[in-house]
């Protein structure tokens, strides 16, 4: 938690299954009753999760893999960031970190998977992050301007912005090729997204299944020798459209700035 949003997050698997932002209430008449951009509520589900996959029979914590977590929470006070480590150890020597890291005044949070290879023989894989949300068609009515804003997912590849459309989605996959792209998941004048921190190629990919829409990240995969540690990065933004903020996570997030007109 810092001064701006409170996140909640489960140690099967490091999953983001919680996000509150502290300074928006839904109602200006209720005050502590707050935005929320991601739950678990099978009502209104949203949440980011994230992992390191291995090639063959190698060793890796997958999505639902159980951390080990030195604290239940974590606040950051009067500190200017707050680093948040879940531990994943296998037998074979393989370790995995997973540290969010939050920065006071930022609605984005880094995202560090590191894999030292403790093992024998070279390990071999990549990383994946994957935002989960519900997927529902928008009701709309003259009398609420808000419900016209666009619900749903946005990519970036690089050259330009697209918002694939549900339909498109129900017939089958959405998927992009990029080396300087994202993903967003847009709700009216808030967002959370998935923004890949370095050059490699990313493969983008959104899909409907089981009434969710499933959005994955994949980054190349790397090679790491045995007794050698690599270092796995990722921007998570969730928090409203500030252009500043969105700038500061990549200089085209900006472009969900957009209310649906």
């Amino acid at each position: 938690k810092n001064e701006m949003m409170e996140i909640t997050s489960n140690p099967q698997g490091g999953v983001l299954q919680g996000a509150s932002v502290l300074d928006y209430p839904v109602e200006k008449d209720k005050p502590d009753e707050v935005i929320e951009l991601l739950s678990a509520s099978n009502s209104d589900y949203s949440v980011i999760r994230s992992w390191v996959r291995a090639d063959g029979d190698r060793p890796a914590p997958g999505n639902d893999a159980i951390f080990s977590v030195p604290e239940t929470d974590y606040v950051l006070g009067n500190r200017d960031s707050l680093s948040v480590p879940l531990t994943w150890t296998d037998e074979s020597g393989v370790r995995v970190v997973k540290v969010f890291r939050f920065e006071r005044g930022r609605y984005g949070i880094h995202l560090e998977q590191t894999v030292t290879n403790g093992s024998q023989s070279p390990w071999v894989g990549d990383q994946v992050t994957q935002a989960l949300r519900r997927s529902k068609d928008q009701d709309r009515s003259m009398f609420d301007v808000d419900s016209y804003s666009f619900h749903g997912p946005q990519v970036y590849d690089g050259k330009k912005a697209k918002k694939p459309d549900q339909d498109d989605l129900e017939d089958g996959p959405f998927t992009v090729t990029t080396t300087d792209g994202w993903y967003a998941s847009l709700q009216h004048h808030f967002l959370s997204a998935i923004v890949p921190t370095n050059d490699a190629t990313n493969i983008i990919q959104i899909r409907i299944a089981n009434g969710r829409t499933v959005a994955s990240v994949i980054d190349s995969k790397r090679t790491i020798p045995a007794g050698a540690t690599e270092v796995f990065e990722r921007t998570l933004f969730i928090g409203p459209k500030l252009q500043k903020q969105l700038e500061a996570a990549h200089d085209k997030l900006a472009l969900t700035v957009d209310y649906g007109w």
